[in-house]
């Protein structure tokens, strides 16, 4: 990426390619790509590495809860649209905890995720989006949350995208049971 420099003052600010806040990373293009790299190595090198088979199910699922799905539920919304390899990252960090969780390297990730009490990652993010997306587009919310949309047409896009794969997952839910 290109970077551009900025003179203010006689003091010269360069952009940098990825800028580190405490609890997110964000780059250039805000795609979130190395805050889900990081996310993932932190969660697969320590936490996952930590759970040991003297703990019991209970403990696993309380420190899969506690320090995986609390960093993948920290504003879920920013990197919901990111890209396909980096949500497949996240899923693929849930399930190896999930079957670690439980010690079940057999059943799907649904199953484990049900046995936890959680959804998916990526419903998870799907409901999200919906209540607090939604009720934008549909003029429902409070004044702050309407004046932070300005583009209604790549909203109705969005929405349109994010209604249809819920209708996708709604189907292949009713019809999976």
């Amino acid at each position: 990426m290109m970077s551009c420099s900025l003179n203010i003052g006689g003091t010269v600010i360069t952009s940098e390619p990825v800028v580190k806040l405490p609890g997110v990373s964000i780059d250039k293009p805000l795609s979130f790509s190395n805050h889900i790299t990081l996310l993932c190595q932190k969660d697969g090198r320590y936490v996952l590495s930590h759970m040991s088979n003297k703990l019991t199910a209970e403990a696993k699922l309380l420190l899969f809860r506690s320090f995986i799905l609390s960093y993948f539920n920290y504003c879920p919304l920013i990197w919901h649209l990111c890209g396909l390899g980096d949500l497949k990252k996240m899923e693929t960090v849930q399930r190896r905890a999930l079957r670690f969780v439980f010690n079940d390297f057999h059943a799907s990730c649904s199953d484990l995720s049900s046995r936890a009490g959680k959804p998916l990652l990526y419903v998870e993010r799907l409901k999200a989006f919906v209540t607090e997306v939604f009720p934008m587009y549909s003029n429902v919310p409070p004044e702050y949350n309407t004046s932070i949309l300005t583009t209604p047409t790549y909203l109705q896009n969005v929405l349109h995208h994010i209604m249809l794969e819920i209708l996708n997952l709604w189907r292949y839910l009713l019809f999976r049971a």
